[in-house]
Parts: structure tokens; sequence; C-alpha cells
């Protein structure tokens, strides 16, 4: 898996109130296999109609066993994910 660092955000406080003590992020490539279950997923309409994008997103949440998604895009909830905002 192909990572690569994106900038540190400051330490504070999440929605949970729970402390994010300077959280880095990480950009992750979708593998071949994330691309294929993706494409499938969008052509059977799932997640309310959502796009390539959120279907690659969401592929790649399961296999990492992220629930939760810093978004309000209605089509995560749909899709079964938490959203941090709305």
């Amino acid at each position: 898996m192909r990572q690569c660092s994106i900038p540190h955000f400051p330490a504070g406080k999440g929605r949970s109130g729970a402390d994010t003590d300077g959280v880095r992020g990480l950009l992750i490539q979708p593998t071949e296999e994330d691309w294929r279950a993706a494409w499938q997923a969008y052509r059977r309409g799932e997640a309310d109609q959502a796009g390539i994008v959120d279907h690659v997103s969401f592929v790649v949440m399961r296999r990492l066993k992220i629930p939760q998604a810093f978004t309000n895009d209605n089509h995560f909830r749909a899709a079964g994910f938490e959203t941090l905002f709305d």
C-alpha cells in the first residue's frame, strides 16, 4: 500500500470530545481490488446512487475498518458510516 504524509493537524478536541493529540493523516492509494469492488457497487447503484469517488472511499474505509467520515455527505450515511458533522 502506497502512502504519503499530509500536513499535521493541530491538537484539539474532536466532536466526541476526544483529544486529537495533533493527529496526522495519510493518503491511501486504492488497490486494484478496491477499484473493482467500487465499480461493482457503483453499477448496482448502492448508497443512494453515490458517485464512483464515494464508492472508492467506502471500499477503502471498510478494508481499513474506518467507521467514521469527516463529511456531511448523505451518501456516507447511506453506506453505513457515521458522519462527523451535519
